[in-house]
Formats: C-alpha cells, structure tokens, sequence
C-alpha cells in the first residue's frame, strides 16, 4: 500500500471518480452531486454536475469585494465526497471560479482548476484486516541533502542470470519522545518519514517538530507533500500540491554539506525535535523559518534578518534561564530615566522629537542585545565567542542604520562581510543548539571545520 501511494505521488497526479460530493459555501449553500477530482503537484481540477443552479444565475454579477480587498475566505469553497471503494474525501480552499449554468436549468457544470493554487485533499476509510502496516505514521517530504546519510539500504536482485548485489546510504533513524522516526532518501526530489508508536494525540507536533529539524538541519524548508497516519481502524491520507518549491540557497546549518559531522547527524535531529516540540522551541524556529526565507534575497537584506534572529534568540535565552545572570539596571538610573521623562513632557518640544528622546531613554532604561550577548558569552552558553559577538555587531549597526555591509563594494570589503556573516550564522546555531540540549559536534563556519559544543546546561 505504501509503495503504491509513493509511487502515484512521483507520478504527479492522482485520480479519484467521485460517486457523490457536496460544494460548501461560506454562506451556508450547498450543491449536490457528482464528478471526478484530480490531484497533481501543482494543484488539483475538479469536474462535476451538481444542483443549485438558480441560485448563481440570481448572484450573477455580484463580486466579493472592493479592487485591492482581499477576498474573505467564505468566498472560497470546500468539497467532500465519497468514492465507490469507500475513501470519504474532503478538499479545503478551492477557487470559485470555474462553473457555467444555462438559463433555465437547475444543473451547474464546475471546472475548477486550482492550478498555482495551494489545496490541500483528506481522505480516509476504514482498514480492512489485510492493510496491516508496522508504522503510525509514515510522510513524503521534498528532497534533503545532508552529505552523506549514516545508515545503508542493502538490495538485493535474486535471478540466476542477472543477480546483484548492492549497497547505498540513504537513510537514518533516531529516536524521539513521540517515538522512533526513520527518514530516507527516494531520490533527489523526495524523502520519506516513517513514525512509529506515535500517540494519535501528539501527531499534528509531532509532524511539525520533524518537518522544523529536518528543515534547519538540511538549510532550506523541507516540505511535507503528504502523509498517511493510522488511528485504530482508520487510515487517512493527506495531499498538498506542491507550491512551495525549495530555495536555491541555504543558510550556514549547523551540518556542512561535505559530511564532516554526518556522526553527529542523528543525535542532532533527536535533540531537535524534542526540542519543537516545546512552545520555546517552537518560537525559535519562527526566527529560523525567517531565516531560511531570507536566504534568496540579497546580500544586505539576509543579514538584517540574521541580526534581528540574534537579538530575539539573546532574549529569548535570558529571559528562559534567569541563571545566566543579566542584571537590570541599577534603581538609581532607573529614578533618573523617569525623572527625565517626567521633565520631557513638560518642554515645548515638538510630539515627534518627544517621541524620539522618549525612545533614546528607554533603551537607556532595558539592557541592550549587546548586553544580553555578553552575558551569554559569560556564562559559557554554547561557547559563544566575543569574535562572533563583535563580528554581530559590526553588521548590525550598519544595516540597521541604514548603510551597506559591503561598503563601497570592493572585494576586501565583501569579504570582511562575508566573514562577519558567517561567524553570525555560527552565534545562531550556537544559541539554537545549545537551547536544545544539544552536546557534541557541529560545523563551525569561521574556521569551515568541525567543532564541538560544551555539554550540559549552565547552571
């Protein structure tokens, strides 16, 4: 069955003769009927007859909205359907457009094409006694490339003339607090997750934590186009179409591409995904997720984000491990900030230079990033180093003022940048690592080797 369902998502397409299926309105209306839906990468067609046709030939002309409005989602419609072999369907989001109606009759002929268009399609039945399957849980995600992957796939062809033998490494495992998970690579454009003894309460994190690892530790998104799960005597499969096409680069991940810490590749992603699962790990990987996103644009732009990504990770980490120890101002700067407030409000100045001054003495009343950083650095936190703090901070304060990290544009100066660029991506993964409980080998990218980070938590 899973090789089935692999096969027919490399394909591209899949097809699925409706006997019965009802359009839902956000308005409440429903039209009945027949059709055939087809699900491809890029989206999904739906062709089919149903009844309600005086009800659009009264609505004809009427739009949504306003030019430049966004179009509310009950404007959308949703499907659910059964075949004849007893899959129960259900289609979120799909474009209104697509239908036609004769003048006079009840019948509405649709012809969506959800084409660049993200759907998603749920289906499920219930599993006969002979659909026995050993995981819970099993995915089909968009390619990873970690270098090299630590465990080997053996095959073997039985024949007498034409037998072979051979070996590849294709796959990994390891375990998590949700279970075992295996991941293995299809081929360059797929991979598939399997999960095992995973609680049906903990499936929709439990996907979220893998998809997150697997996504910082590879550089770019990894994208879960489908899955199957089995919860009692019920298998269910879910389709995406496959819109968001991975990135052509990649941020600095803690794992390099040659497969110089592929040991360490396992014991990472368990770390990981424990760690997603938890509301600070789930934080963490919003500004990683920002990260991989920014990773296309230009030079100026991704190191703007990397620096605001260490400003919110140094407050996050202080603000979870009150040991770090950053201390709050004094309470005789404190009286005096206020005092100069009070005296602000009382000049004639204009409401925007208040507002300005205002500013200027709150960041006078709370600790810096900077300080944050260098009680941290202090504090041994993943080894954070004052050359990598520094090398943060000579970006920061350009692109956030305003004026290129690159200078005029010379290649010495680029490559200062580039190098202050790369000691950042290591501040991040240092913070991220660390805050996961991670202990052991990672790439460092300011001497492009490996390096191993402290164990243990800082007390």
């Amino acid at each position: 069955m899973l090789n089935q369902f692999l096969s027919e998502i490399q394909n591209g397409e899949i097809a699925f003769p409706l006997v019965e299926l009802t359009l839902h309105r956000g308005d409440g209306q429903q039209h009945v009927g027949t059709g055939h839906l087809v699900w491809t990468q890029d989206g999904c067609r739906l062709h089919a007859v149903t009844d309600g046709g005086s009800i659009l030939q009264r609505e004809f002309g009427r739009f949504p909205g306003r030019p430049g409005e966004i179009i509310p989602e009950n404007q959308y419609l949703s499907m659910n359907g059964r075949t004849q072999d007893g899959w129960r369907f259900t289609v979120e989001r799909l474009d209104r457009s697509g239908y036609h109606v004769h003048s006079g009759r009840e019948t509405i002929v649709w012809r969506i094409a959800n084409d660049g268009f993200r759907s998603h399609v749920t289906y499920e039945r219930e599993r006969s006694t002979g659909d026995v399957a050993s995981a819970a849980y099993v995915a089909i995600a968009s390619g990873l490339e970690f270098g090299s992957w630590p465990r080997s796939t053996e095959t073997r062809v039985e024949n007498p003339a034409f037998g072979n033998q051979r070996q590849e490494r294709d796959w990994l495992q390891f375990p998590t607090s949700f279970g075992d998970v295996a991941v293995r690579k299809v081929n360059s454009d797929l991979t598939m997750i399997r999960v095992s003894e995973v609680k049906r309460s903990q499936l929709t994190e439990a996907r979220a934590a893998i998809q997150a690892a697997l996504s910082y530790v590879d550089g770019r998104r990894c994208e879960i186009h489908a899955f199957c799960e089995y919860d009692g005597g019920v298998e269910r499969r879910w389709l995406s179409s496959f819109m968001d096409r991975q990135r052509n680069q990649r941020i600095h991940s803690p794992l390099d591409r040659a497969g110089r810490v592929a040991h360490c590749l396992e014991p990472m992603l368990g770390c990981l995904c424990n760690f997603f699962l938890t509301e600070e790990g789930q934080e963490t990987y919003k500004f990683l997720d920002a990260w991989m996103d920014a990773m296309d644009n230009r030079f100026t732009s991704r190191v703007m984000v990397e620096c605001s990504i260490v400003e919110a990770l140094a407050r996050q980490i202080c603000k979870n491990n009150p040991t770090i120890g950053i201390s709050e101002q004094p309470k005789e700067v404190l009286s005096a900030v206020d005092r100069l407030k009070d005296q602000l409000h009382a000049m004639d100045y204009s409401a925007s230079t208040k507002e300005r001054l205002t500013s200027l003495l709150g960041m006078v009343r709370n600790r810096s990033a900077k300080d944050r950083l260098f009680a941290i650095q202090r504090a041994g936190w993943g080894g954070v180093s004052v050359d990598e703090i520094s090398s943060w901070s000579a970006l920061r304060n350009k692109v956030m003022h305003g004026d290129s990290p690159i200078g005029d544009g010379s290649l010495p100066r680029f490559q200062n940048a580039v190098t202050h660029s790369a000691k950042i991506a290591n501040l991040i993964n240092r913070m991220v690592l660390q805050s996961a409980g991670y202990s052991g080998s990672f790439f460092d990218y300011s001497t492009w080797m490996p390096a191993e980070l402290p164990a243990g938590d800082i007390e």
